[in-house]
């Protein structure tokens, strides 16, 4: 059976498109308020930092997958059980990102369709894709990168020259100080609320 190789070009590709996805759907650094701009910038580095980290160890153990270099550098038996956790956690963030994105599409545009039929026709799409491979998906993340890049950066400038953007909206900053920013920060895939 043939390898299937992906870049890292294709690797972040892939992560910025899903992150952009899981974005529109799941509200990100409400716990800051106005800082909440502050919140993603520092999610930012994080998600940098663990991106790198992928990186890194892909080029450490480039013949093995997660759970192989799992047991490379935590032992046979701790690997083992970290690998066994990974298999319910990525089932877990899995299902919640098709439900989100479900409702989002039931709720948005197809307001008579029933949820199971909008979350059937995805994992229909999803299988497809699977079926053509990761290297297709993952050049064609590529492309859609490149274009929704471009239409965010037009979409800027087009807000920018609106006129609707008004600073004294980011007033007071740091108002209840760094706890708010940085429970935004850590809080996409944990519920935290701040009152």
């Amino acid at each position: 059976m043939e390898k299937a190789r992906i870049s890292v070009k294709q690797l972040f590709a892939l992560i910025m498109l899903f992150e952009f996805g899981t974005a529109l759907v799941v509200p990100i650094g409400l716990a800051g308020r106005q800082d909440v701009w502050l919140s993603i910038l520092l999610a930012l580095f994080g998600g940098i930092g663990l991106f790198l980290l992928y990186d890194f160890l892909f080029r450490q153990y480039p013949g093995l997958p997660l759970s192989g270099y799992a047991r490379e550098i935590a032992g046979k038996y701790i690997g083992s059980l970290l690998s066994l956790l990974y298999v319910p956690f990525f089932i877990y963030l899995a299902a919640r990102d098709l439900r989100d994105a479900g409702d989002l599409l039931a709720t948005s545009v197809f307001h008579r369709t029933p949820l199971f039929v909008i979350t059937a026709l995805m994992i229909v799409a999803i299988v497809y894709v699977l079926h053509k491979g990761i290297e297709v998906f993952a050049r064609t993340g590529e492309i859609y990168l490149m274009v929704l890049i471009g239409l965010g950066v037009l979409g800027n400038i087009v807000v920018l020259f609106s006129g609707l953007i008004d600073l004294k909206n980011l007033h007071p900053l740091l108002a209840r100080g760094w706890g708010p920013v940085i429970i935004g920060c850590l809080s996409k895939h944990i519920h935290v609320s701040v009152r």
